[in-house]
């Protein structure tokens, strides 16, 4: 074969090899896009509820929604229960009637095989930011799991432990330590999932000097599946810009970003949920962000950091009971699956 030929054989083979090999690469990519989309965590905040009595009370749960696939009820407090978790721990009286059981025992079981059915988790939290926790950490401890062992019909418990100041001031993680490990231990059902809801700047060593959560990842983060952090409500931070949630975090709240948690305070991405509020009513001051603007945010983290985020969670599902902020999200940030 004389040079001619053999530089007409490559022309001709040389591109049916690269679109060969493109196209196995396009797939490739595409199967782990779809991949990520399947696991990735929708995740929605119950507080306030539009129906307070009656069968309606279940959507107002979350129990049907076409978009949040874990539900989160809140707030389980050391004196009381509130707000929907309130309504939830006497579902019986509340509903009014025995369609869903004759016990509140019944009618939660049916509540979480509901949930199951339609594919979905129900969570409920503990304390929140007007709960914060006082005494002996053990002992409030044991209080929140005689309610979960009296309550089994649950798959996970989120503790949001947002005392400032005791953060600040050092004591905060040692309480929140000392409290997991005996929430852990005296729960019944070891298969209970359990979560925290740290504000992000919790996160921070400089700030908290090598306290807050980096020392509680550092210790008991075995004990916690997944941290479903707030990026918002911290006043100056408002975390709304590719390089303030993902890149670096400006003063007051340095190391606080996505990429410095990771780097910083050794939490690995996969243990990190993005938390923002469903509407600019449910922020308390900063952090709301347009959710395809959100979208579009974190896609740039993939491209240019290579991060797939593990889910997102909104502060509160009254508010996005329509998926308006959810659906306008997912389609930015995985546009070929939504």
């Amino acid at each position: 074969m004389n040079s001619k030929s053999i530089l007409l054989l490559c022309m001709l083979v040389l591109p049916i090899l690269c679109n060969s090999f493109l196209s196995h690469e396009r797939r490739h990519h595409h199967t782990n896009y779809h991949g990520a989309s399947k696991n990735f965590k929708k995740i929605a905040y119950v507080n306030g509820i539009s129906n307070w009595y009656g069968p309606g009370i279940l959507d107002s749960f979350g129990i049907n929604s076409p978009c949040y696939d874990i539900i989160i009820l809140c707030f389980w407090m050391p004196s009381y229960v509130s707000d929907a978790l309130g309504i939830w721990q006497n579902i019986h009286s509340n509903i009014g009637s025995n369609d869903f059981g004759s016990t509140n025992a019944e009618v939660q079981k049916y509540i979480l095989d509901q949930f199951h059915k339609n594919g979905k988790q129900l969570f409920i939290s503990a304390f929140g930011a007007t709960g914060n926790p006082s005494g002996d950490p053990v002992q409030v401890a044991e209080q929140l799991a005689e309610f979960i062992n009296q309550n089994p019909y649950i798959d996970g418990v989120d503790i949001d432990y947002e005392d400032n100041d005791a953060v600040m001031k050092g004591p905060g993680a040692d309480y929140i330590i000392a409290f997991q490990k005996a929430l852990s231990e005296k729960v019944h059902n070891k298969n209970i999932i359990f979560t925290h809801a740290p504000q992000a700047p919790y996160f921070s060593r400089t700030v908290y000097k090598d306290k807050g959560y980096y020392q509680v990842e550092k210790e008991i983060g075995h004990l916690i599946a997944w941290y479903n952090v707030q990026f918002y409500n911290q006043v100056e931070d408002t975390y709304d810009t590719y390089e303030t949630l993902f890149i670096e975090s400006p003063e007051p709240f340095v190391e606080t970003a996505y990429k410095q948690i990771i780097d910083l305070a050794g939490v690995p991405l996969h243990k990190l949920v993005l938390g923002k509020p469903a509407t600019p009513a449910d922020a308390s001051n900063t952090g709301y962000i347009n959710p395809t603007s959100l979208g579009k945010i974190c896609t740039e983290a993939r491209e240019k950091l290579g991060y797939e985020l593990p889910g997102f969670f909104i502060w509160q599902y009254k508010n996005d009971a329509k998926c308006e902020f959810a659906d306008a999200f997912l389609k930015s940030y995985f546009p070929a699956v939504y």
